[in-house]
């Protein structure tokens, strides 16, 4: 019994591995700004939450950006290895 196993070199498993943990973090911001944007719905105006609902918004597309600049930056690194 012949099962075709592809063989993947070391930097395509690499490669693969921190791309899914990248789709992952940046899946985790995602949510994190739409929970963020219904923390602010649902604030009704009180300052504090409103407040709180906007620095988890900041750090929920600062968190997206570094995601998406970390894929970029490694996917480049690893074409030109």
């Amino acid at each position: 019994m012949d099962l075709d196993i592809p063989k993947l070199s070391p930097d395509t498993i690499l490669r693969n591995g921190i791309n899914i943990f990248l789709v992952f973090i940046g899946i985790l911001a995602a949510v994190m700004i739409i929970l963020s944007a219904v923390q602010l719905i649902t604030s009704s105006g009180n300052p504090e939450k409103v407040k709180k609902a906007k620095m988890n918004l900041m750090w929920g597309i600062i968190g997206l950006a570094i995601a998406l600049m970390a894929g970029t930056i490694v996917n480049l690194v690893m074409s030109i290895i």
